[in-house]
């Protein structure tokens, strides 16, 4: 598929256009199902090359942290959380 990249956590997330929506449904399918945490991996280079990107990422984490119960964390804050219970 061209124009597309594999994103883990968010599936497909498009080179060019707007991810917001995206980011958001697949935000909603966690928050409002299993509430599962949505890990979103992304390339800093995706954001360097394509600056509107970074914009969609922080419209939506802004979003996001509009909702009761939402964390931004780094994976280095979950392997030590995760260790202090190991």
């Amino acid at each position: 598929m061209t124009g597309l990249l594999t994103c883990p956590g968010l599936g497909l997330v498009a080179v060019q256009g707007d991810n917001f929506a995206e980011y958001q449904r697949e935000f909603e399918r966690n928050y409002y199902g299993n509430r599962a945490p949505l890990g979103i991996f992304l390339h800093a280079g995706l954001l360097m090359a394509f600056s509107e990107h970074q914009d969609q990422l922080n419209r939506f984490l802004e979003w996001a942290l509009t909702h009761e119960d939402v964390w931004l964390v780094t994976t280095y804050e979950v392997s030590v959380a995760v260790a202090a219970f190991a």
